[in-house]
């Protein structure tokens, strides 16, 4: 299998930078469009619905239909 890898700097303090990337909409807002990300749900380690903070544990089921 291919392995794809890149670094981007951004220009940002670490905190905000985490906080976009530990919320299941910061990975909804770097999916692009096409893919028609759909997000069935998300539960945090300990079950809870759609918590705010994604942690290590955190489950998502997602869809995308690429093609339509």
């Amino acid at each position: 299998m291919a392995n794809y890898h890149r670094q981007v700097r951004v220009a940002a303090p670490l905190d905000e930078v985490w906080k976009f990337h530990s919320r299941i909409e910061g990975l909804v807002g770097l999916t692009p469009d096409w893919m028609n990300l759909r997000v069935e749900a998300v539960r945090g380690p300990d079950g809870e619905p759609d918590p705010d903070v994604l942690e290590a544990g955190s489950r998502a089921r997602l869809s995308v239909r690429p093609f339509g």
